[in-house]
């Protein structure tokens, strides 16, 4: 009997045999090294900022560098710090603020 072929049976094989020549380990430790490297510098320039948010989620999510790229040439030109002022959220957070302190009189 003979075997049918799909169209994606030389993609598929492409892979199959990619695994056949690197081994898992090496690409692994490649992974490991490449979201380090990224989210080292990330946070790095995320801390330097004063970006307390970004370091807090670059932190928390991985996403295999991606997101630590994005932060390091995009988002970290922007200040952050003065983000709450701009969206008018200041006089919310002295209110809450004020509030917190008068509780714990």
């Amino acid at each position: 009997m003979e075997a049918t072929t799909s169209a994606l049976t030389p993609q598929l094989d492409v892979f199959t045999r990619l695994g056949s020549y690197i081994p898992l380990p090496v690409i692994l430790v490649f992974l490991f090294l490449w979201t380090f490297i990224w989210k080292a510098m990330a946070l790095w320039r995320s801390a330097r900022k004063g970006h307390l948010f970004w370091f807090v989620i670059l932190l928390l999510v991985s996403t295999f560098g991606l997101l630590d790229i994005a932060y390091y040439y995009y988002l970290s030109r922007y200040d952050w710090n003065s983000l709450p002022e701009k969206l008018g959220l200041t006089a919310y957070a002295d209110k809450l603020r004020d509030k917190i302190k008068a509780s714990k009189k």
